[in-house]
């Protein structure tokens, strides 16, 4: 009859499995560019799918088109490569490897929360990202796609760096600062947001 386990052998049998489940840095930024990839087949369905009148289509007044959504996104995510450029930069400098698991930080946690659709809160949208009337949704739909790759290259050129022990100001509020981690998982959780705007905007 096999003798029951004690404490300690729970303890740590419990904590190799965690160890084995703990996601690693490469994981997460394969999860990420999975998930900008995704960003990209929806945007790319989505324009290919519907004419350039429904496209520019507002569901109501002061609401915008599925155009102005991803016109927004390409406002956002531009404003983040700099960002994100100037991070991985400082993180290559003084050499500041990570296997990961990353962390997301509180702030970057519960703003994720707000961001994923289907909305739960409206967020007001400052003024450099309001976009203007689109006229030509091809050439804005060919922007988010040409954003999209930027962003995987930054991704895939930061492997083997500690993403989540740095830093770097919200292109959106000057007081807000969160790991270059949480940066990339918002802009993940803001596309799909916008997408889905996009979507019910289409269908109004």
């Amino acid at each position: 009859m096999p003798r029951p386990q004690g404490t300690r052998g729970r303890n740590l049998l419990d904590y190799r499995k965690r160890q084995i489940s703990m996601p690693t840095a490469d994981g997460q930024i394969d999860s990420l560019l999975q998930q900008l990839r995704e960003n990209s087949r929806q945007a790319e369905v989505m324009f290919g799918s519907n004419t350039t009148g429904q496209l520019q289509h507002h569901p109501g007044p002061g609401r915008w088109s599925a155009a102005e959504c991803i016109a927004h996104l390409n406002l956002s995510n531009r404003a983040y490569l700099p960002l994100l450029d100037s991070a991985i930069e400082q993180l290559r400098d003084k050499k500041v490897s990570g296997s990961g698991p990353f962390h997301l930080n509180w702030n970057a946690r519960l703003l994720k929360y707000w961001l994923e659709p289907p909305s739960r809160l409206r967020l007001p949208t400052g003024a450099p990202f309001q976009p203007i009337a689109v006229k030509d949704p091809a050439a804005a739909s060919g922007e988010f796609q040409e954003i999209a790759r930027i962003l995987e290259e930054k991704l895939n050129s930061a492997r083997g760096f500690a993403l989540d022990r740095v830093k770097l100001v919200s292109p959106f509020a000057e007081k807000m600062k969160y790991n270059a981690y949480s940066a990339f998982v918002l802009i993940t959780a803001h596309n799909r947001r916008h997408l889905w705007q996009a979507e019910q905007a289409l269908r109004s």
